[in-house]
């Protein structure tokens, strides 16, 4: 009995051992926020984008935030930081080196069309998929040009891709629409806030058109100047956050770009307006709007 007494309390003290060495599973901490930009370089912006991807680096980023570029350059316009000229994805990692890209290559994906659907729809789905996080910011980086027309006869859209082989060489507002959506139903996940750094964006029509796609449209109804949003004001103020609502981020970016603007850049004044839209809010919007629409019509008819 006793052999089985202290065979026992072996297998118990063995057991415990076990235990007590055996190390917990650790939790993965999911970023509050992938910073995304579809930084479309491929025309005579191309500098600004090299200016606008060194200003990302002096952040970086960080256990809160992903930054994540997709950047495409043109072969003419500027020759610095090697003259690729192909369409690369980075995540951005933090560099004092102001004119120097230095951040993590992920992937080089050759010449692609940055005003073709399939290419943001894709782009958001990879970065949704391999970085996962809380909350998508999602900037469209280019010139704008407004909504209409819903086809490529003339230039009105975002992201001009001069290189392109399409017709209008555009997203318009329907196609973003269309990759938005597509890109919702394979993630799951809607975008939180759409930043248009680009000119005249920020139109009902482009709201309405967008309104099942984020939280809030950010963006300028008239002109945005070349160096577009100071992005080293904005991650700035994104790391040092503990409010990620989408109306906070949304004013955040409002703000900022109010102060960037606020001063000369460049020894010049820029005359800038800014502004956040709850595109849930659209809904309503458009029933007053008629309603006023209507009354003004009456109006008119009757005098």
């Amino acid at each position: 009995m006793k052999n089985i007494f202290f065979a026992t309390i072996l297998v118990l003290i063995i057991l415990l051992s076990g235990c007590s060495n055996s190390k917990p599973e650790t939790t993965r901490i999911i970023p509050e926020i992938n910073f995304l930009v579809y930084l479309d370089g491929d025309n005579d912006l191309e500098e600004y984008g090299i200016w606008d991807v060194n200003e990302m680096e002096l952040i970086g980023s960080s256990a809160k935030i992903n930054i994540l570029v997709l950047f495409d350059r043109h072969p003419d316009f500027t020759t610095s930081n090697g003259n690729w000229s192909s369409t690369r994805l980075y995540k951005i990692t933090r560099d004092r080196h102001p004119h120097t890209i230095n951040s993590q290559l992920l992937k080089d994906y050759g010449e692609l069309d940055m005003d073709d659907p399939t290419t943001l729809k894709n782009f958001v789905v990879y970065c949704t998929q391999n970085f996962p996080a809380q909350r998508t910011i999602l900037t469209l980086w280019n010139h704008g040009a407004g909504v209409y027309p819903r086809n490529k006869k003339i230039s009105k859209g975002i992201c001009f891709d001069d290189t392109s082989p399409n017709t209008l060489n555009a997203l318009t507002t329907a196609e973003v629409r269309t990759a938005l959506a597509e890109a919702r139903e394979i993630t799951g996940q809607k975008i939180a806030v759409l930043n248009m750094d680009a000119c005249s964006m920020q139109l009902a029509e482009i709201a309405w058109e967008w309104r099942e796609e984020a939280d809030f449209l950010v963006g300028s109804t008239a002109g945005v100047p070349d160096p577009g949003n100071n992005y080293t004001l904005v991650l700035h103020r994104l790391t040092r956050s503990n409010n990620f609502s989408s109306a906070v981020i949304a004013a955040g970016l409002v703000t900022d770009f109010n102060i960037c603007y606020s001063q000369p850049v460049n020894n010049f004044y820029y005359q800038t307006t800014y502004s956040a839209v709850a595109l849930p809010e659209m809904e309503s919007f458009l029933t007053v709007f008629n309603e006023l629409a209507t009354q003004l019509h009456n109006y008119s008819a009757k005098n």
